[in-house]
């Protein structure tokens, strides 16, 4: 679904100077596959994001999606979930879910229905006529994801989706998050600078650290679905799996100590 061939990306500061954010970065994600990107802040994450969704342009090498070369913004067949929520403040939860369909010209009684039946999958079947300004942080992601799912894009990004939200939230949404994707099976790059939202989440855990940004290692989560995320942390096998990711971190982000958790 999406190949990264050994690409930079370089930036210019406003004073001139060609700052290397990302260095011949290459892996690739799979059909269906649920591939997290895992690593410290500043080390180009969310720049890799943009890059293979085609909001800025590569600096060298080349992505591949749905095996056609990204040159600019990619197809409207691809959901992109923020850290921030970015709901319509003047629209109801119904009315935002419903949103991506009116778009595409989806008949006003399909539209509702699907929306209605997206609300009561992420949750919020009785706040269906609520505001965002009435909804709880959690709330309104749980908004925002079904707005991205109400639409069946082949391919989902998602850029630290839940790190604004408190630890309990956080663990409630991955589940839900789960949950859809061992119904709907779609293809899903996430990123995250926490470790154990990567391995609870993930198929694979690509590692990228360093400035500039290059993949370290692209490591494959066995654990058996589906998951119960507040009991992973217990077993042996997260444990080693922790220890495993974290020994291609702990080299030069000394100075980012707390960013990784």
């Amino acid at each position: 679904m999406l190949e990264f061939r050994n690409v930079t990306k370089r930036f210019e500061t406003p004073g001139g100077q060609e700052v290397t954010v990302l260095q011949d970065v290459s892996f690739t994600v799979d059909d269906d596959e649920f591939c997290v990107v895992v690593g410290p802040s500043g080390c180009g994450k969310s720049t890799l994001l943009n890059l293979a969704l085609g909001l800025v342009p590569i600096s060298e090498g080349e992505i591949v999606h749905d095996g056609k070369r990204v040159e600019s913004i990619v197809s409207s067949d691809v959901g992109y979930i923020t850290q921030d929520a970015n709901l319509l403040p003047w629209s109801t939860v119904l009315e935002n879910i419903m949103s991506p369909l009116e778009i595409r010209g989806v008949p006003k009684t399909e539209r509702r229905a699907t929306a209605r039946e997206w609300a009561e999958a992420v949750g919020l079947g009785k706040f269906v006529d609520y505001y965002p300004g009435q909804l709880s942080g959690g709330m309104q992601k749980r908004c925002s994801i079904a707005r991205t799912m109400v639409y069946d894009p082949a391919m989902i990004y998602m850029d630290e989706p839940f790190g604004p939200l408190d630890a309990i939230t956080r663990t409630i949404l991955q589940e839900t998050l789960l949950n859809l994707w061992q119904t709907r099976r779609k293809t899903i790059l996430f990123i995250t600078h926490d470790l154990v939202e990567a391995i609870a989440l993930g198929d694979t855990v690509v590692v990228i650290n360093g400035q500039p940004g290059t993949v370290k290692a692209r490591i494959p989560i066995p654990l058996s679905r589906p998951r119960e995320i507040r009991h992973l942390a217990a077993s042996t096998e997260f444990v080693e799996l922790h220890t495993k990711i974290w020994s291609y971190l702990e080299p030069g982000v000394e100075s980012n100590a707390g960013e990784l958790v």
